[in-house]
């Protein structure tokens, strides 16, 4: 906590959440502070996943994998969206190669990546999951539940997964290559 700050003559405390401001003998909250975005909060979610708006086998797979473990973590089953048959929605997870995570300059090469691998990065309220190839973009899913959920697939029906009713976007960006090689700048917040 923070104190010191001066508003129309009255003192603030801050705190990493919110600025609190001293009235009538009492500390009243006055600004919310938290940039955080929440995957999901108090069971709920106003995130979908997004495809594009003609996606692979691969792709459809891998969003039905992304919507099936985040309700087996979250208890929210995400809506899956096609790009070009309604309005984007304000907040998403785009799964392969959308039009938006073109507009976001992801464009993983196979220089980059190697065949199988992918980059997940957070730009704003979204988070985009894009493989060089199909292959890449399914990787990249499971990664990504594994880094959110601490997803972790030993057989068919020997699954972990760490169910939450909250959980804070990651922001940042990962890369991985298909020699295992990580190049990680992801901050999975806990909560």
């Amino acid at each position: 906590t923070k104190q010191g700050t001066v508003e129309n003559g009255k003192r603030l405390r801050l705190s990493h959440t919110c600025a609190l401001r001293y009235q009538d003998g009492t500390w009243v909250q006055s600004a919310v502070l938290d940039d955080n975005i929440y995957l999901v909060s108090g069971g709920q979610s106003e995130f979908a996943i997004l495809l594009p708006e003609k996606p692979t086998a691969k792709e459809q797979f891998a969003a039905q994998e992304l919507q099936h473990f985040f309700k087996e973590a979250t208890g929210v089953k995400l809506p899956v969206q096609k790009e070009g048959t309604q309005e984007l929605p304000d907040k998403y997870l785009s799964v392969g190669n959308t039009e938006a995570s073109e507009a976001a300059n992801i464009k993983p090469s196979a220089e980059q990546v190697g065949s199988n691998g992918f980059v997940i990065k957070s730009v704003d309220n979204d988070c985009y999951i894009k493989g060089y190839g199909d292959m890449g973009t399914r990787n990249g899913v499971y990664e990504w539940l594994s880094q959110c959920f601490d997803y972790e697939c030993y057989a068919v029906d020997c699954i972990k997964i760490t169910k939450t009713t909250e959980k804070i976007l990651p922001k940042g960006k990962m890369i991985h290559t298909d020699g295992l090689v990580h190049q990680e700048e992801l901050n999975v917040v806990d909560t």
